[in-house]
């Protein structure tokens, strides 16, 4: 946890600078720069995917709370910035979405970081549907 708790205030404050704050945002373009700040960050996402099933289950209390205060400071940066791009944005509308992309990141990362043997796997014909 404590290289989790390391690696989210860089990917907050990259994903903070990625965005201009006086500009208008297409859905298609404010995707794009979400993404490929997730994408520089694959340490983070390689972590967040296993948070919940090994390391807070594994975590003492206080490891517990000191992950959530610092998780919670990063999230209050994150709801600012999507409130700031996006005016209509209340925060339980950007805590939803937060809650979302969590969610979507945990299952993408986990269903596209296959292992060599996987791959080669996936390449039988009756496996292509996988």
């Amino acid at each position: 946890m404590e290289f989790l708790k390391q690696d989210m205030m860089p990917w907050t404050k990259d994903t903070v600078k990625a965005y201009q704050k006086d500009k208008a945002y297409s859905v298609e373009e404010f995707a794009s720069i979400w993404v490929k700040m997730k994408v520089k960050h694959v340490r983070l996402l390689n972590l967040i995917s296993i948070l919940y099933i090994h390391l807070e289950k594994n975590s003492s209390l206080q490891s517990l709370i000191d992950f959530k205060k610092r998780s919670n400071g990063e999230l209050m940066a994150l709801s600012v910035l999507l409130c700031g791009l996006f005016l209509s944005l209340t925060l339980e509308k950007v805590s939803e979405f937060l809650n979302l992309q969590l969610a979507a990141a945990i299952g993408l990362s986990q269903i596209t970081n296959l292992s060599e043997v996987l791959r080669i796997a996936l390449e039988y014909p009756e496996f292509k549907y996988f």
